[in-house]
Order: C-alpha cells, then sequence, then structure tokens
C-alpha cells in the first residue's frame, strides 16, 4: 500500500473541494449551451454532465479544467451506399421524406 504524506492528502483534498464548488455555483450553463450554439451550431442541448475536473497552467495562469459530458440530438444523412452526406442538428431544416 503506498502512503501519502499529509501535505498530498491536504492538496489533494483542496483541490478536490475547489473543483466541488466551481461545479455546483460557478458553471454558467447558459455560457456552456450559448458556446455550443455559436461555435458548433447545436441550439438544443439535452443534458449537461460533469465528469471530471483539475487545477492546471493555461498559458502560464492557474486555472480550473472542467470536463463536460454534453448530449444533444444529431441526424446523420446516409445515400443508398452508406456514405455520410449531411448532418442535421435541430437548428436546421429538415430534411424531405420520400
Amino acid at each position: 500500500m503506498s502512503e501519502m504524506s499529509v501535505e498530498k492528502q491536504m492538496m489533494v483534498y483542496t483541490i478536490h473541494e475547489l473543483i466541488e464548488k466551481l461545479k455546483n455555483y460557478i458553471i454558467d450553463l447558459e455560457q456552456v449551451r450559448a458556446v455550443c450554439k455559436e461555435q458548433h451550431g447545436i441550439q438544443t442541448i439535452e443534458n449537461i454532465d460533469f465528469e471530471r475536473g483539475n487545477c492546471i497552467t493555461y498559458k502560464d495562469h492557474m486555472a480550473s479544467k472542467l470536463d463536460l459530458t454534453i448530449s444533444f440530438c444529431l441526424s446523420i444523412l446516409i445515400d443508398r451506399k452508406g456514405n455520410c452526406i449531411s448532418t442535421l442538428t435541430e437548428n436546421r431544416a429538415q430534411a424531405s421524406i420520400p
């Protein structure tokens, strides 16, 4: 069994507590939805789940990295040969069904 120093245990606990606070209070879900809409064309988010978090350095600054799983509906159009010809999210017009 490996032993962890009290200092390292305290650091791990402190990081865990920070991530929990960020996850529960600071995450602006509307901002996540806006990024999905603006950058990826996804209008409707079905679910946002927090997976894990960590403290990192980003461009020489301390930052909190939160990994999210985001669920949304996506339709894929496939031709008769099995090739993907298009994808449709809810904000795009529905394809006509022959």
